[in-house]
């Protein structure tokens, strides 16, 4: 069996496609293997592949080998990260960031049921006023002085958001602060306790650091995969 289709990434993201099945099963993604078990077939076992999509249309292609009774097969398609261009190092300075999408809407609130105070357009600057509990959401000023909220990802800076103050109205998570603990000979270590809800996405972003240094330095392989109450070691 082969199976075809395309699906569309407004912005450039990581995608992890996912992939169940009783058989052999080839993916291709633009053309390319991702994942390749067609001739090889692993019953039951969970096939995972993480593929970075530029914004636009992408072609899909799925081939599929049926070698017993029991045939199933299933995809999933899951975005993990954005990836927003790397800023040039710099010193530490003023909340600044500038917006990495064309017509964002700014919102009175942290949640798009809050109404639209006004749209903002790709490298607009943002004055970062402050953030939500979870660093999902921006408190942001344009330059023209109109105050509002937008989701962090549509935000590069290089300001650490978790410096920011929480301006939403409510209480931070009182283990999000970073808990400094002994580490012989080198001074203290930062830790992290995982709150319901919160995924490592959030929690690199909250602290300023890489997604991928966060989970190879606390051994995690599934990226999607951490647990309310699981301390992580910030880097």
């Amino acid at each position: 069996m082969v199976a075809k289709s395309s699906v569309r990434a407004r912005a450039q993201y990581t995608y992890q496609f996912t992939i169940l099945a009783d058989d052999g099963v080839r993916l291709y993604v633009d053309g390319v293997i991702k994942i390749n078990t067609f001739d090889t077939p692993n019953p039951g076992s969970t096939l995972t592949a993480q593929v970075v999509l530029g914004a636009g249309n992408h072609t899909l292609q799925i081939e599929y080998r049926e070698l017993t009774n029991t045939a199933y097969l299933y995809l999933t398609i899951e975005q993990i990260a954005t990836l927003s261009p790397t800023p040039t190092a710099q010193p530490v300075g003023p909340a600044i960031g500038y917006v990495n999408t064309t017509g964002l809407n700014v919102h009175a609130g942290p949640d798009y049921s809050n109404p639209v105070v006004v749209v903002a357009f790709k490298d607009w600057p943002m004055t970062l006023l402050g953030r939500n509990r979870n660093a999902s959401w921006l408190n942001v000023k344009t330059e023209n002085g109109q105050v509002g909220w937008v989701e962090v990802t549509h935000i590069t800076t290089s300001y650490p958001v978790g410096a920011l103050a929480i301006t939403d109205g409510t209480q931070p998570y009182l283990p999000a602060t970073p808990v400094p603990t002994p580490k012989p000979g080198t001074g203290t270590t930062r830790q992290h306790i995982v709150q319901p809800g919160e995924t490592l996405y959030r929690i690199a972003i909250l602290y300023g650091v890489d997604m991928y240094d966060l989970a190879r330095i606390n051994g995690i392989v599934n990226l999607n995969l951490i647990f309310a109450g699981q301390v992580l070691i910030i880097p």
